[in-house]
Order: structure tokens, then sequence, then C-alpha cells
């Protein structure tokens, strides 16, 4: 998918918040943020970098690297469902860049365009 890249980037930016949402009894262990398993149980076994989104289940060996494919993971989907329905998710929207507005007709004081 094309747009994982921008979702991958939105994710990353909001993990601080994102990652505690999707695990809330998991904790805050210097930057990653542990928690028992993919279902959110408590404990220590799975482990996600919020720098970089890698994360490990270390009692299953389940791991994975961006937060697209934790999501998937832990709603038992595929890639490619987790990151549209992370694309459409409205928490990650108001990081979508947004495209300049063209200024029509062009201001008085605006250089000429060079042909």
């Amino acid at each position: 998918m094309a747009k994982s890249g921008l979702i991958k980037a939105r994710l990353l930016a909001k993990a601080d918040q994102q990652v505690p949402q999707w695990f809330p009894k998991g904790r805050l262990a210097g930057r990653e943020w542990v928690v028992g398993n993919l279902d959110g149980d408590p404990g220590e076994s799975l482990k996600i970098n919020l720098d970089t989104g890698v994360w490990a289940d270390f009692a299953t060996g389940e791991k994975g690297a961006c937060l697209i494919s934790l999501h998937a993971a832990q709603q038992r989907i595929s890639y490619r469902e987790a990151a549209q329905a992370l694309h459409n998710d409205a928490d990650l929207t108001e990081l979508r860049p947004q495209r300049p507005k063209a200024s029509w007709p062009a201001p008085n004081n605006a250089p000429p365009i060079p042909f």
C-alpha cells in the first residue's frame, strides 16, 4: 500500500498516545511500552519501541517492524486491512499533510515565472 509510509509516520508521531490506547494495561519503561501480550494483558512479554515502532512478544516470538503490523497482529487482521483502518482513523487525521492552497490571481508582488 503506497500510503503505508505516511501512516507509519503519523503513528510514530503519536506513538506516546496511540500505543497506550491500544494497550492500556501496559507501562512505560524508558522509551518502550511494556505489556503482557497482544491481547493487552498485564505483564512484560510484549515490548513496543515508541521511537521506531519495532515490537516483539518475547513469549510467542511474534514481532514486527512498525505500528501498523502491531495493530494488525493485535486485531488479527492483515497488514493491508490494518493500514486502511488506521488511514481512516479520526485520531490520526490531524496529522495528514495539508496541500497548499493556490492563490489566484497571483499577488501584485509575485516574481515573474521564468520560461
